[in-house]
């Protein structure tokens, strides 16, 4: 989105679309993510982070901490992480429902 309203301010592109587009790519990144830990869950996040290159994300052995992490403040973690600033990128694929 910083990228597309630098766009927009130097009239390269319309500020419409740049919206569009914003709204466009959260719902299916939001979605993705959901499906993938609806139906993939623990065995997928475990399969991904066996690649290598992904590994720099999250290990298994943080995953663990994670789970425990929100077992026990799950609610205040995901309503900081959505509604704090900068914050919504880093708390969306750690959330509870992709990594069950």
């Amino acid at each position: 989105m910083f990228g597309g309203g630098f766009f927009a301010n130097s009239n390269r592109v319309t500020l419409p679309l740049v919206i569009l587009l914003g709204f466009v790519g959260a719902t299916i990144s939001n979605n993705a993510l959901y499906w993938a830990g609806r139906f993939g869950g623990r065995p997928l996040i475990t399969r991904i982070l066996k690649v290598h290159f992904l590994s720099f994300l999250l290990d298994v052995k943080s995953l663990g901490k994670v789970e425990r992490y929100f077992e026990e403040h799950d609610g205040k973690t995901v309503f900081v992480g959505r509604f704090g600033p900068g914050l919504r990128s880093i708390i969306t694929p750690s959330s509870p429902g992709s990594a069950r």
